[in-house]
């Protein structure tokens, strides 16, 4: 599921990877992009009558209930919001070590795949062993649950904002009871920022960044005595500066 960029997605990848696998298999690409032609070609020619192009889907839930694995080959990416629709719906994932959300996936005991030749192997077995996708599906599914939620990473969201522009806690006591002294603020930790000016980051944030940061791997930021790397609280998600 994604646009069809060959850069950016390796689509040939998992074209050569599938057609290893030596019993019946169907591959469904759904999206559209600029490379759809091409890639429609290099799948005619190497897997004949086993890819299915599906083209731009307004819903795609559907795609993932009636799939067996999700498969990704992208060498990047900012969050990798597939990936993490994939993961809620269940699936058992075989993709690229990535980062976005696939750090806390290979936390939680994803696969880590790295090298083109482990890249076909995992698709091979995961195609091959039904207890390998039962058991990665649940991890999946939990991952996701536990931490992907829509309420959750909104309070994630609000929190962090509230910390970086210096505004009060929201406090839920009630009016009667005694204001509990203020704790400390925990240690900030973000992932995922690819650029200090993405699309819809207040001018408090871009300012707290270009001030307080270094860039490590374009996935994590790290703050003077501070490394935000590890578990992170809150995932932001950008566009192109």
């Amino acid at each position: 599921v994604g646009r069809l960029l060959e850069g950016d997605k390796r689509y040939r990848m998992i074209i050569d990877a599938c057609a290893g696998l030596r019993h019946d298999w169907e591959l469904h690409l759904v999206g559209d992009g600029p490379d759809r032609a091409s890639i429609f070609e290099y799948a005619r020619t190497h897997a004949p009558g086993r890819v299915r192009f599906f083209g731009y889907k307004d819903s795609v839930r559907e795609f993932y209930h009636r799939a067996d694995i999700y498969v990704s080959a992208s060498p990047s990416e900012g969050f990798g919001l597939s990936i993490a629709e994939a993961a809620a719906a269940g699936l058992p994932i075989v993709a690229w070590d990535c980062g976005g959300v696939m750090r806390g996936l290979h936390a939680a005991g994803a696969l880590r795949i790295q090298t083109r030749e482990y890249f076909r192997e995992a698709v091979y077995a995961m195609a091959t062993r039904e207890d390998l996708r039962a058991s990665h599906g649940a991890l999946a599914r939990e991952y996701a649950t536990g931490n992907l939620g829509a309420d959750l990473m909104a309070t994630r969201y609000l929190a962090l904002y509230r910390r970086v522009l210096g505004a009060p806690e929201v406090i839920t006591t009630p009016a009667t009871a005694p204001a509990p002294p203020p704790s400390p603020p925990p240690p900030l930790r973000v992932i995922g920022v690819s650029n200090p000016n993405f699309a819809g980051v207040t001018e408090a944030v871009r300012a707290w960044l270009q001030e307080g940061a270094s860039w490590l791997d374009g996935n994590s930021v790290e703050w003077p005595g501070i490394i935000l790397r590890d578990q992170p609280e809150v995932v932001l998600m950008g566009g192109d500066p």
